[in-house]
């Protein structure tokens, strides 16, 4: 995840996710930086409504833009909202 986040691994660092709510449609969104030039890292969200069984999940919205410098991407996804209990992760996984 350090890798991935361009995160400095010396030390502790705050979550690089930021989670937000935003009007009717795509109410539960979050946003992130990354490396722009991963190729060997596969993100994957899961959901849950229980924090034990996870399904996988595909954001009906993501947006890539330009991150804080030119080494990184800043990423928005969002989830429709209508969820009481509703719980989100990020799997990184590494290429083979």
């Amino acid at each position: 995840a350090e890798y991935a986040f361009g995160l400095e691994p010396g030390h502790a660092d705050q979550s690089p996710l930021r989670a937000f709510r935003s009007g009717p449609s795509y109410s539960n969104r979050i946003s992130y930086e990354r490396l722009a030039v991963l190729s060997d890292i596969h993100f994957e969200w899961q959901t849950s409504t229980d924090l034990i069984n996870w399904s996988k999940a595909v954001p009906p919205l993501e947006i890539v833009g330009p991150g804080r410098d030119p080494s990184m991407e800043h990423v928005e996804v969002g989830f429709p909202g209508g969820c009481d209990a509703c719980f989100f992760r990020l799997i990184l996984k590494q290429s083979p």
